[in-house]
């Protein structure tokens, strides 16, 4: 009964309400109510754009940030890392800066992973990587020690997220 009072309580919300309880609700993965949620939306008939291209459009940008979030937070960890590597050399503490050298390195490996998960996943889906990267302001990954492989579980980890962006063929 309970259950029922809160879902009649959804049927008064804006649709703009509605949508920021169903973003919480999604980011708790709290199923339940993201049920409710919708099914409190009213149903409407409307003339529109095919909906497989604007699936298909709208999924492409979403792709773009996720791989561009996931790029900037893994170049502020690899700045913070060199940053603290230099601290430690000034500081005599060669020890703890090579231990920050390796953690480096592997971010360097991963941002590698990064572009090439990109490129791989765009010329499946006949996009252009560097259109993505224009859009998000994110250049191609230049590393400070170009000897490194791409680390690529991480890139297949990185392609499978891109991929769940993006609509069932």
């Amino acid at each position: 009964m309970k259950a029922d009072r809160v879902a009649k309580l959804y049927g008064d919300l804006t649709n703009k309400e509605r949508a920021a309880l169903y973003f919480r609700y999604i980011c708790d993965r709290n199923e339940l109510e993201m049920d409710r949620v919708e099914s409190s939306v009213p149903w409407k008939n409307y003339c529109c754009i095919d909906f497989q291209y604007s699936d298909w459009r709208d999924s492409f940008f979403h792709m773009a940030l996720v791989w561009a979030l996931d790029c900037w937070r893994l170049r502020t960890r690899q700045w913070a890392a060199f940053a603290l590597i230099h601290l430690l050399m000034q500081s005599g503490e060669r020890d703890q800066a090579h231990e920050v050298m390796a953690e480096h390195k592997r971010l360097e490996a991963r941002l590698l992973a990064m572009d090439r998960a990109l490129e791989v996943t765009c010329a499946e889906h006949g996009l252009e990587a560097e259109a993505v990267r224009r859009l998000t302001g994110t250049p191609t990954f230049d590393p400070l020690f170009p000897e490194l492989d791409p680390d690529s579980g991480y890139q297949a980890e990185v392609q499978l997220n891109l991929s769940r962006c993006l609509p069932v063929r």
